[in-house]
């Protein structure tokens, strides 16, 4: 299967923009992404140079994979924001929508809901999120004590074409970046152009007073273009192949695939399919995408039939907290040392081209 994540061009460069702006350094917005794999705590030898440009080394599944800085918010970045609201509020009313300004205090409540998630010891994450798909990626779960959005109760009210037409006031119609990634690791995207100018493209209330606030935003895809690293790419997806077909782990699967069984899954041929399962549950409970396309990053649970979600996120948490057993029973020990040995041969092999492609993240700022 080959599985696109798609978001629109403003939502992840002007709300990110609107909420983080200011309110973090670069080291302290470095997040905990998903590192290639560690043996016994020890960062592996891809991790240096890959920065969290990774394609899902290492055993467990149920890894934190994000994280936020822990700076509070300036006087001035609440001042900004508000200011921002206030517009916003402006322009849908202009619109013929209501809109209730909130403030950076809400949007910090939520953040502090991933901060505590993300916090948690992985055995403990696997018990209360799963894998953090259906519980923490489509909006919170029932009574975990995060504010209520009114807007999202204003536009919950609305017919489904209203709905249509209220997101369209708020958000515009921007370009879609898109990134997939195959079957055997290979990263692919869709090229935007050289670039896209924001203010020349419907950025919605959202986007015009974020201009206003913050200044015009541009996003210049040439200078994120990692086509050049092409061979690179996928000479580590064939490393991870051979990994994954090495003897050693041959035989952990065996036992991981025995013990999951015995949870009482036994359709999983390896700890990546168990994560795909919930995915592709919570694709087809979305009624904003499906197992080919993907999903719209900032859908909300409320887009869900509440029922149904209650009954992925039961179905993920049972299997990540049977998977985590599994894993640290079974596999992640083995998996860890044949991909600790493998990746220092191939660092050893490619270390011109990693040191390059380390430094591109680096200039270009795309590592962060």
């Amino acid at each position: 299967m080959n599985r696109r994540m798609r978001t629109t061009m403003w939502a992840a460069l002007g709300m990110t923009g609107l909420v983080l702006a200011g309110c973090s350094d670069d080291d302290s917005a470095t997040s905990n992404r998903g590192e290639m794999s560690e043996s016994g705590g020890e960062e592996s030898p891809l991790a240096e140079y890959m920065g969290s440009s990774t394609i899902g080394f290492g055993g467990s599944s149920v890894v934190a994979v994000a994280g936020f800085g822990d700076q509070e918010p300036t006087d001035e970045d609440r001042q900004r924001y508000r200011r921002v609201q206030e517009l916003v509020a402006e322009c849908m009313q202009e619109e013929g929508f209501e809109y209730v300004p909130t403030s950076l205090d809400d949007v910090s409540a939520g953040v502090s809901r991933f901060e505590d998630a993300y916090a948690l010891e992985p055995e403990e994450f696997a018990k209360e999120y799963g894998y953090g798909i259906s519980t923490l990626m489509f909006g919170p779960a029932e009574g975990d004590g995060t504010p209520d959005d009114p807007n999202q109760a204003i536009r919950a009210e609305l017919s489904e074409s209203a709905q249509e037409a209220y997101d369209l006031a708020l958000w515009g119609d921007v370009p879609t970046m898109a990134v997939s990634v195959d079957d055997d690791g290979t990263v692919r995207d869709e090229s935007l152009g050289d670039q896209v100018d924001l203010d020349g493209a419907d950025t919605g209330c959202m986007g015009k007073a974020g201009d206003e606030v913050y200044g015009e935003s541009t996003f210049d895809a040439e200078e994120f273009d990692h086509s050049q690293f092409d061979s690179l790419w996928n000479e580590i997806a064939a490393l991870q192949d051979r990994i994954r077909r090495d003897p050693r782990i041959e035989d952990a699967l065996a036992d991981w695939r025995g013990c999951m069984a015995d949870a009482g899954y036994a359709d999983f041929d390896a700890p990546d399919d168990a994560q795909s399962a919930v995915f592709d549950r919570m694709m087809e409970a979305s009624s904003s995408g499906d197992a080919e396309t993907g999903f719209v990053v900032g859908d909300s649970a409320d887009t869900i039939d509440p029922a149904v979600l209650r009954e992925v996120q039961e179905y993920e948490i049972d299997v990540a907290t049977a998977d985590f057993t599994c894993n640290q029973d079974h596999f992640d020990e083995t998996y860890r040392e044949v991909a600790h040995q493998m990746e220092q041969e191939f660092v050893d092999a490619n270390r011109e081209e990693l040191e390059r492609y380390r430094d591109w993240l680096a200039e270009s700022g795309a590592a962060g």
